[in-house]
């Protein structure tokens, strides 16, 4: 009487502590041209399915797969508690669905996942009747078969596949059923089932993995991207993180990290780990390149702290990174992935599908481009070309501190400064270790080679400097050549569902020590309105964070670029800003309050 077709889970399946495994039996009601699902509960197998996911599971194998035998799709008077048609809570009309669009596997197996979302949305709410709906399910039946049978040659492929769609729809079932919040605050935009294997599955690839679904994707796993995805993870809201390179890390030397920075940190809970291996400068001290003179200061003592509420420190840009990471690392919110090259993105009506350099596709809710200077991403946004070149390059490293001499100023952050040409120097690593960077403009015309702004160069422009700074560029690794580069503002940092974050929307010149304070609160702006307005709104929490962010980085970029110019000035402008900074008064903070003040007082 029945044709019966067995399935079963392979790997078992933790749901809220419960172990799932067992056999699911799919049974063919021949005799009534009606297709049953039933389940083998065991002992010791936990499966509480609703009958209206088993229901649109069938529902869902009708519409994948169209036997040779015709099934009416019509109310029956056997096994009425497990019929096809029954009632199913759905409350889209599949007419509305544009079945054109189903050409591949991949594409039938998220419409049955979509669907299953929409029942499982609805789980407890009164069902109502999919009568209108039944003959635009009979009317694409066979546009469906022949898809699959098109991409899948034989039977037993063809059966693996309608089997899947039939436990993915349960699945979401069930947790819905079992936690009714949980599946809400977890699941929603989310797809659990590429992990799943079933009997025989192997011979074949399964049909989603290569179009698996994020809810938020973060493109880079720099500082600005780690730092985006824990400040979600915080807030209880699941990312994905990707970086191209094979493994995490960073590069580099020195950082100055202002209060605007430390306030987030302390935010995500990461502050303390960062200040272990941090130092805590007295002043920043400005002083003449030339003749060694000393200009002026900020103190960064006592009433600095009262004034922005947290102290001015320097570190080293691995020990921050590693902060970050450790926390991300152990936040089950966060999922990373290395060697994970974008290549495209295509935006959809209701996501933005993006592939990687393996072929591999994700269709996500949300993507942000945190990828850096030169971001692969940004061209999406806004085709802007290349990175500005400001003819500046940087020579950067660090030395023991023990053989830096006393003249240095071991305690405060020095910025030597002189025409076309400056110096900073500071200890980092708990006074351990000396970061020193030179900084000079280039006589020759920047370009794509490294034959601008060479080490020759660097000695040739610098000798012009006082004892000290000659001295300080004999220490100086000379390996570490990196040319300085900026943007000009953009009017829009979003397009579709793929947004810009930190140095990829908004790259500045070093000299603010702002490049990752401003990154900070980019992603401290984007998760307080991804917070408030949702995931089914993010037009909303775009137009917030781009309110909000672009005014105030923007004005920190033109910060960045006068003070490089009022640094390496000559002539007259160098007399008159030396007058200038003779007569600041070191306790004098209010040109700084417009950056380092709290600008998220009303965040909730």
């Amino acid at each position: 009487q029945y044709y019966q077709e067995t399935f079963q889970v392979m790997e078992p399946t933790c749901i809220h502590g419960d172990l799932h495994i067992g056999q699911f039996h799919y049974y063919f009601d021949d005799i009534n041209n009606e297709r049953i699902f039933k389940i083998r509960r065991h002992k010791k197998i936990i499966a509480p399915f609703t009958w209206d996911l088993k229901r649109l599971a069938t529902n869902l194998v009708l519409i994948a797969y169209h036997q040779e035998q015709f099934h009416q799709i019509k109310p029956c008077s056997l096994h009425k508690q497990f019929s096809v048609i029954s009632s199913i809570p759905i409350k889209h009309e599949m007419s509305e669905i544009n079945w054109k669009i189903f050409d591949t596997v991949a594409n039938l197996m998220i419409l049955a996942e979509q669907i299953a979302i929409i029942v499982a949305n609805s789980h407890c709410q009164p069902p109502i009747s999919i009568i209108p709906t039944q003959n635009t399910i009979e009317n694409n039946a066979d546009h469906c078969t022949h898809i699959i049978q098109t991409a899948l040659s034989s039977y037993n492929q063809q059966q693996e596949l309608i089997n899947d769609i039939c436990l993915f729809s349960m699945t979401y079932a069930q947790i819905a059923e079992r936690d009714y919040r949980l599946f809400f605050k977890h699941f929603r935009n989310e797809r659990i089932f590429n992990g799943v294997n079933v009997i025989n599955h192997t011979r074949i690839p399964h049909p989603l993995t290569n179009a698996r679904s994020v809810s938020i994707l973060i493109v880079g796993g720099g500082i600005s991207g780690m730092v985006t995805a824990l400040s979600f993870a915080r807030a209880g809201i699941p990312v994905r993180l990707f970086e191209k390179k094979t493994e995490f890390g960073e590069i580099g030397a020195g950082m100055q990290l202002a209060p605007n920075c430390s306030r987030i940190l302390d935010r995500l809970d990461v502050l303390k780990q960062v200040q272990a291996n941090a130092f805590f400068p007295k002043q920043i001290v400005w002083m003449d390149a030339l003749t060694g003179q000393r200009l002026t200061c900020i103190d960064l003592g006592a009433k600095f702290i009262e004034t922005f509420g947290y102290p001015y420190i320097v570190v080293h840009r691995a020990d921050l990174f590693n902060a970050i990471y450790q926390a991300c690392l152990a936040n089950s919110m966060i999922t990373m992935e290395t060697d994970r090259t974008v290549t495209s993105v295509d935006e959809r009506p209701k996501s933005i599908m993006v592939e990687c350099a393996d072929g591999m596709r994700y269709d996500c809710n949300m993507v942000i481009a945190a990828d850096g200077l030169w971001s692969s991403l940004r061209k999406f946004v806004c085709d802007d070309g290349a990175p500005i070149s400001a003819g500046y390059v940087t020579y950067r490293g660090t030395i023991d501190i023990k053989q830096v001499s006393k003249e240095a100023g071991l305690e405060n952050v020095q910025f030597w400064i002189g025409p076309d040409i400056h110096l900073v120097q500071y200890p980092i690593r708990r006074g351990e270790s000396y970061n020193q960077a030179a900084i000079f403009k280039s006589k020759k015309i920047p370009d794509d080679t490294d034959e601008w702004g060479t080490k020759e160069e660097l000695n040739q422009r610098f000798s012009i400097g006082c004892k000290h700074v000659k001295n300080a560029l004999k220490s100086i690794q000379t390996n570490f050549r990196l040319p300085v580069y900026d943007r000009n503002p953009l009017s829009k940092w979003s397009r579709g569902r793929l947004v810009l974050l930190g140095d990829a929307a908004h790259p500045m010149l070093q000299y603010a020590g702002q490049g990752a304070a401003q990154a900070l609160e980019d992603a401290d702006v984007l998760v307080t309105a991804y917070k408030k307005y949702g995931p089914l709104k993010i037009d909303s929490v775009f137009r917030e964070y781009e309110q909000k962010r672009i005014p105030h980085s923007s004005k920190v970029v033109q910060f960045a670029r006068d003070i490089g110019t009022f640094a390496h000035c000559d002539g007259v402008a160098k007399i008159v800003r030396d007058k200038i900074l003779k007569e600041h008064d070191i306790y004098d903070y209010e040109f700084l309050k417009w950056i380092y003040e709290d600008h998220q007082k009303d965040r909730k």
